[in-house]
């Protein structure tokens, strides 16, 4: 085997497109070492032989400083070898990391942007949801004060505050909770259910969409309350 086919793996092969070449050319050069290391060992006691003027000992200690320099040269070209792959390799991981990072550098930019997008639209829904607030608790207290001058039974009619406000409360628990998730007053951790958003009873935790709506609660309050007032079964 020639020095250049044992650097290259014994038969000419080459690393894989794409790996890492350091790992590899390093295990050729610990075996490479370890043969040089074996030659150094043998090499005592050859010119030892020699100097004893043993038969033969002349022609072994020629050939084996043969060996040795071939597995010198050998051990120098895999060490020079292995600290180019080692750069090589790091050039080759950093480019990766920087085209990895392109990427995920566009995919964060998509992300904050439907974000962003996501931002407009809901300051708008809230924007339009305070105004919705607004009105319903200033006509619902209109409401409480013309049925208290007129001396009406207004009781259901779901016109006082604290009542109005648990009612909206549970109205975006509805509108935002996934199954099982609970508001954060409640120690909520899932993050789908609205900030300020509750439950009307525990019951509903799993099943939120079955909360009735605030719409069709005011309706029937409404109705239930003109019925009472006039007597008049509702509709």
């Amino acid at each position: 085997m020639s020095l250049i086919e044992n650097f290259r793996g014994g038969s000419g092969a080459k690393p894989a497109a794409g790996l890492p070449q350091a790992p590899a050319i390093a295990k050729r050069l610990d075996f490479a070492q370890a043969e040089l290391s074996d030659l150094e060992r043998q090499h005592g006691d050859a010119a030892l032989a020699e100097v004893l003027g043993e038969a033969g000992a002349s022609a072994r200690l020629a050939e084996l400083l043969k060996q040795l320099a071939s597995a010198r040269a050998n051990v120098d070209t895999l060490t020079a070898a292995h600290i180019a792959a080692l750069a090589r390799d790091d050039a080759a991981l950093r480019a990766h990391r920087a085209m990895l990072q392109k990427t995920q550098l566009n995919a964060l930019r998509q992300h904050l942007a439907a974000r962003d997008k996501s931002a407009e639209r809901f300051s708008v829904a809230v924007t339009e949801a305070a105004a919705a607030y607004h009105e319903l608790i200033e006509r619902s207290t209109k409401a409480l004060h013309t049925a208290q001058a007129a001396g009406f039974d207004f009781s259901g009619a779901e016109v006082e505050h604290d009542p109005l406000v648990r009612l909206v409360r549970c109205e975006m628990h509805r509108v935002s909770a996934l199954p099982g998730d609970l508001p954060h007053d409640m120690g909520g951790q899932g993050g789908s259910a609205l900030p300020g958003s509750a439950l009307p009873e525990m019951g509903f935790q799993h099943r939120p969409s079955e909360i009735a709506p605030l719409a069709k609660r005011m309706k029937q309050a409404t109705a239930q309350t003109i019925a009472t007032i006039t007597g008049k079964t509702p509709e």
